[in-house]
């Protein structure tokens, strides 16, 4: 889990990985991010690594993409 996009730059040029979640915006409140990740936890659809979840969240509204590898 990170909010640094650079870890999906690195995985799409051969770095080993089983899965990126990528939470934006990068936020320093934990309360924000935990909301986020129950977000993911309840709505995510399956995936088989390797794979890169990306988690917008904008208010209470949280958009999940999946880009399977």
């Amino acid at each position: 889990m990170t909010h640094d996009s650079d870890f999906g730059g690195l995985a799409l040029m051969g770095a080993k990985f089983v899965g990126i979640i990528y939470l934006r915006p990068g936020h320093i409140q934990a309360k924000f991010t935990i909301q986020t990740l129950e977000a993911i936890r309840d709505n995510a659809p399956e995936v088989t690594p390797p794979f890169i979840l990306v988690a917008e969240r904008t208010g209470d509204t949280v958009q999940i993409r999946v880009r399977q590898l």
